[in-house]
């Protein structure tokens, strides 16, 4: 089960600025889905701020859906139909004015899901690799 989180922005004035984060992640598996909870710092302009995130994980007929658990209840995020290689989402996640893309790479001992982020302020990768112990 992924258990570590390290993740870098750039480019990233629409998310703020350029960050990393550094966590630990517990897993929930359930019957139909596994809920994913990210705790840990992020770094911006010299300064640290305690960070949490939390992600639902489910899959029907060859698709894998990401929600993210906003006070609990998800928010669909992106679907990304089956592939030989990388997982591409189907259409990007619209949030306002912003287009949110994934794509999810398997590497050595985890994964690195790789976001890529449209705005009017301009574009923006959020690369985080999950670990396994």
């Amino acid at each position: 089960m992924i258990t570590g989180v390290e993740a870098v922005a750039l480019g990233a004035t629409a998310l703020g600025g350029d960050s990393s984060f550094s966590g630990r992640v517990r897993c929930e598996p359930r019957s139909l889905h596994i809920d994913w909870f990210e705790s840990g710092v992020t770094r911006r302009d010299g300064r640290e701020f305690v960070a949490t995130n939390a992600y639902r994980f489910s899959r029907e007929t060859r698709t894998l859906h990401i929600a993210h658990l906003r006070l609990g209840e998800p928010v669909h995020l992106v679907s990304l139909p089956d592939a030989a290689e990388d997982l591409v989402s189907a259409s990007p996640h619209v949030c306002g004015p912003d287009l949110y893309s994934l794509r999810i790479t398997l590497v050595p001992r985890g994964l690195l899901l790789h976001w890529h982020v449209e705005s009017p302020l301009g574009l923006a990768t959020l690369r985080a690799t999950y670990s396994l112990p």
